[in-house]
This record gives C-alpha cells, sequence and structure tokens, in this order.
C-alpha cells in the first residue's frame, strides 16, 4: 500500500462516515477518525489501530464537522499528551515501536516530550462518529456499531492494521463479526485475543480505565503482542 493509496482509501471512508452517521435533531455532525499521519503509519515498525468508543464536543451533544486525527492527534499531539486516554496509547506505541516490554523500562512522557509524536503513526477511530458525552452509556455505543458496522470494517480493511485495540463493549462483536470462533479467543491477565487473518485484536479496558494499574494496563498489552512476536 503507498501513502496516495491510503489517502484515497480515507476519501471513500470519509464519504462513508458522512452517509452513515447522521444526527436525527439535525445539531451535530460526525467527527471523523482514521489514519493520523499516512506516510507515518505506513513506515511505522506496526501498524496499531485503536478502536475507541465516541468522540466529545461539549456537554450538549451538538457540534462535531471536524476530524479528531487531523485537527488534534496530528497537529496537537503534545496536547493530547496531556490526556489520561492518550497517554496508556502513548505508552504501547512506545513499547512496540521499540520492543520494550515493560512499563517500568520506559521513559516518562512528562520527561520525553516527544513521545508525544507517536501518537501521528497510528489510527484511531470511534465506533460512534457523532459527538457524545465524556461519559459514555455502552447500549449507545453497541447500537451505533450494529448500525454502522460496514464503515468500522472498511476502516479495519483499508488500514491493514497488525494490531488492533478496542475497548468493551464493541470490541468483542467486531471480533465475532470478522469470524472469530470462541475457540479462537484466548484470555493473558485483563486482555481477551484472537488473531484474525493476519491482525491481532486485543479486547481491552478503556485506555482512560481506572480498574487496575496504568502499569499493568500496558504491560497485560505489550505482553500479549511480545507473544506473538516471538
Amino acid at each position: 500500500m503507498t501513502t496516495d493509496q491510503l489517502i484515497q482509501q480515507e476519501q471513500v471512508i470519509h464519504a462513508m462516515i458522512t452517509r452513515s452517521y447522521v444526527d436525527p435533531t439535525g445539531k451535530a455532525d460526525p467527527i471523523y477518525d482514521g489514519v493520523v499521519e499516512p506516510t507515518l503509519y505506513l513506515v511505522a515498525p506496526a501498524r496499531i489501530l485503536w478502536i475507541l468508543k465516541e468522540p466529545w464536543d461539549g456537554d450538549d451533544r451538538e457540534g462535531g464537522g471536524w476530524s479528531i486525527t487531523q485537527e488534534l492527534l496530528n497537529q496537537q499531539p503534545a496536547k493530547m499528551a496531556k490526556e489520561r486516554t492518550h497517554q496508556p496509547i502513548i505508552y504501547v506505541t512506545y513499547g512496540v515501536f521499540n520492543q520494550v516490554w515493560s512499563w517500568t523500562d520506559m521513559p516518562r512522557i512528562r520527561q520525553t516530550p516527544e513521545m508525544a509524536f507517536l501518537l501521528r503513526s497510528i489510527a484511531y477511530i470511534n465506533v460512534k462518529k457523532l459527538p457524545g458525552l465524556k461519559q459514555s452509556n455502552n447500549d449507545e455505543i453497541l447500537n451505533a456499531y450494529r448500525a454502522s458496522r460496514e464503515v468500522i470494517l472498511q476502516q479495519i480493511d483499508a488500514y491493514k492494521p497488525d494490531y488492533v485495540l478496542g475497548c468493551r463493549p464493541h470490541m468483542s462483536a467486531i471480533m465475532n463479526d470478522l469470524g472469530a470462533k470462541v475457540e479462537d479467543i484466548r484470555t493473558l491477565e485483563s486482555v481477551r485475543y484472537a488473531k484474525i487473518g493476519s491482525s491481532v485484536f486485543l479486547d481491552v479496558y478503556h485506555p482512560c480505565q481506572h480498574t487496575i494499574t496504568r502499569a499493568r494496563y500496558i504491560n497485560d498489552i505489550l505482553h500479549v503482542i511480545a507473544n506473538q512476536k516471538a
């Protein structure tokens, strides 16, 4: 895949998002997502796609019409690196790219600000692409996936990721739709995972979770990926 081919795929997906995510109140437009910087994504040591829940654009479910990947992650990675959601993503990316399999052995973002630019080398999408709330409703997220799964599955296919990391409630549905059987799915610590085609899918907690420590969250993910590479 070339950069131009990936950009063309993104244009097709952009049009699909516009058609599929329509606010019935007319007060919101989609918040677009995808590959942050195509050239960097294609030359990265591994292609990593995160699938999260929904974007935020204020507390009234209105707004949208902009791109979270282009206007925030690409243009303002240092600002994004200060947010709790994006810090585990940066650490996981650093670990995979540099084959450092423990959070303890990594530099810290606050001491190594250039780590923020790793956000430009990934793909990042939301299941629900209309503006949502800071606290997501899992039923709404799952319903959004069921209504627009064609878009999400097209994004996965177009980006050809090595690793797809997604949170609950939608990741199990995605894995099932892509053909994963019960016997294909394994569990290691806090991660459920399966090899589907050439990609490894990891069903994890949301990066902003408070259920386990950050160290365990990152290390569990890296342990799975390290075992896949061995």
